[in-house]
């Protein structure tokens, strides 16, 4: 049973919420789109350590693109309710459980089984997205670990540009892979 909180992503409550407990941004710090092993494991259980005991001790992750996707998602989540005539609710932080053993943050909850993860990449990496037809591996340790934590069945990588042709794929759980997460 997921626990939804309600928290502005980003804001001090949602970061503290989040400290310590890995997250599905960061899942590719433990296993690979592969399914092997990540190497960066280790420093990352040594960041979540002294996240959880230190919450103020991080170092501000941000940069242009990560800006610009956080200005962009809400146009994005207006694109696919419009595209797929469904309601997204936005939700700030999801627990796996009681235990708190992870958490995501997804873009949105759709339907009674589903999720959206929301990309706005340069224009480059959205060109390749358009013309290959397929989410990036880089993105399944994350859209999988959503689907895990949420208790989705399906997630929709959507990949919005303002000025590009939009893309949506629906992605599926693959147990195999969410088991490794656990």
């Amino acid at each position: 049973m997921i626990i939804v909180r309600d928290f502005e992503q980003g804001s001090p409550e949602w970061l503290a919420a989040k400290a310590g407990l890995p997250s599905s941004s960061n899942f590719d710090k433990l296993v690979t789109p592969k399914g092997k092993p990540s190497e960066a494991w280790e420093n990352y259980a040594l960041d979540l350590i002294t996240q959880k005991h230190m919450p103020d001790d991080k170092e501000s992750v941000s940069s242009f693109w990560m800006d610009r996707g956080v200005e962009l998602e809400p146009e994005g989540r207006q694109y696919y309710e419009e595209e797929k005539f469904i309601d997204v609710e936005q939700v700030g932080l999801v627990y796996s459980d009681k235990k708190k053993l992870g958490c995501a943050s997804p873009e949105g909850l759709v339907a009674v089984d589903g999720s959206i993860e929301i990309k706005c990449l340069k224009g480059t990496n959205h060109l390749k997205v358009l013309r290959s037809q397929q989410m990036p591996d880089k993105f399944k340790p994350q859209t999988q670990g959503v689907m895990w934590i949420c208790e989705c069945e399906w997630i929709d990588f959507v990949a919005y540009h303002p000025v590009f042709k939009k893309f949506i794929q629906r992605q599926y759980r693959d147990e195999q892979y969410i088991t490794l997460l656990e």
